[in-house]
């Protein structure tokens, strides 16, 4: 009889520690999620950070009209690639990888600061279209930035000269090279 009675005892304490839990001021919730999930594949950017020439290959940049090597260059981001085509119609590209701003959902958070700020999709990771220049896009010049990990961003930007076939839409360039990239790395990844 006396196990009985601990028995009971046991669940009268239980369940006042529960009631004694429920009272206590609950954990706020993480904040909701502003951009969209980057899903189960993710892409391994990080030795191109110092690196980004090598973010992609000469099959895909002779696809392009490029056969000269990439340009390593400062950006105020860090380090970035441009390529410039052998003839003058042809797009010229730059790429960067960036591990420290925080990635796509990051990006969300500022997209106030932006003055253009368009949501789209590159081989289902989430992109932007983005600037600070309404007409950059009219004048053959775009940027998209890609959640290809978290917190990792592929940002590839376009320049296209005038009067050139896709002078008035660049993104598609750029949609194109990001592309570009995102399947040459996951093709050499293990």
């Amino acid at each position: 009889m006396r196990a009985g009675a601990l028995v009971v005892a046991g669940f009268v304490g239980c369940g006042l520690m529960a009631v004694a839990g429920c009272s206590s001021t609950p954990t706020p919730a993480p904040p909701a999620r502003l951009s969209p999930p980057i899903g189960d594949i993710t892409v391994d950017l990080s030795k191109s950070v110092d690196a980004p020439c090598g973010l992609v290959g000469p099959d895909q940049l002779g696809q392009l009209s490029i056969t000269a090597p990439g340009r390593l260059n400062h950006t105020s981001t860090g380090l970035a690639c441009t390529w410039v085509p052998d003839g003058v119609t042809s797009p010229s590209y730059q790429a960067s990888v960036d591990m420290t701003s925080g990635g796509v959902e990051a990006l969300y958070h500022r997209r106030s600061q932006f003055t253009v700020f368009e949501p789209t999709a590159i081989h289902g990771y989430p992109s932007v279209h983005l600037g600070n220049d309404v007409t950059a896009e009219q004048h053959g010049h775009c940027t998209v930035e890609t959640g290809v990990a978290d917190p990792t961003l592929l940002i590839v930007s376009v320049v296209i000269a005038p009067g050139t076939a896709d002078y008035d839409d660049p993104c598609s360039d750029a949609d194109r090279f990001a592309g570009y990239i995102i399947g040459y790395q996951g093709a050499r990844s293990p």
